[in-house]
């Protein structure tokens, strides 16, 4: 039996890179009543006279998912024939074209637990892009987020790539190393 307060269940497809969307928008089609979207993080990609903004995906291959886990629309413990039935659907739907595999934990459950829901539902939370974020750095170039996906985190910086104008800054994120580049006009120098 589920002893979650939450009445949603995410887990994890891998799916043939670059066909992430294609994925998603049949998972949308299978299941109406269900979300998928696969992870994206915007960046700039610098020519030579300025900057476009991109959407790419951030973990390439890897489509989330979030479907009922009740019926009724107050948080239920969801049963075990409930269960079986989502299970079965979704392995069903992991044998089409460009699915690889639902993802499972060693004791076979599809449901993402503790840190990998947490991390889903903030996906979910943001729509599946993680937007950029803004940063100023301390004392020892330590740093904290101003604004985006991991505002108020707080890191490091790693490197600097001076002829990008960018700084790689790594931040813990739910027990998690999560290094990203940001471009020098997100990212403010403090005062002393």
């Amino acid at each position: 039996m589920d002893n979650r307060t939450d009445s949603r269940c995410r887990g994890c497809f891998f799916c043939r890179g670059g066909k992430e969307a294609d994925v998603v928008r049949r998972f949308r089609d299978a299941f109406p009543d269900a979300r998928a979207i696969f992870p994206t993080c915007t960046r700039y990609r610098r020519t030579k006279d300025s900057a476009v903004e991109e959407h790419v995906p951030l973990l390439p291959g890897y489509v989330f998912f979030e479907v009922a886990a009740a019926r009724r629309a107050a948080p239920a413990p969801l049963s075990v024939q409930r269960l079986q039935a989502i299970e079965d659907a979704l392995l069903a739907f992991s044998r089409r074209a460009h699915v690889l595999k639902l993802l499972r934990y060693t004791n076979q459950d599809w449901r993402l637990q503790g840190s990998d829901d947490a991390f889903a539902k903030v996906l979910f939370d943001a729509g599946g892009n993680i937007g950029l974020s803004q940063a100023y750095f301390d004392e020892g170039d330590r740093i904290r987020v101003l604004s985006g996906f991991l505002k108020d985190y707080t890191g490091c910086v790693t490197r600097v790539n001076r002829k990008k104008r960018t700084v790689e800054v790594c931040v813990d994120f739910q027990d998690k190393k999560v290094c990203m580049w940001l471009g020098y006009e997100l990212v403010t120098v403090t005062e002393s």
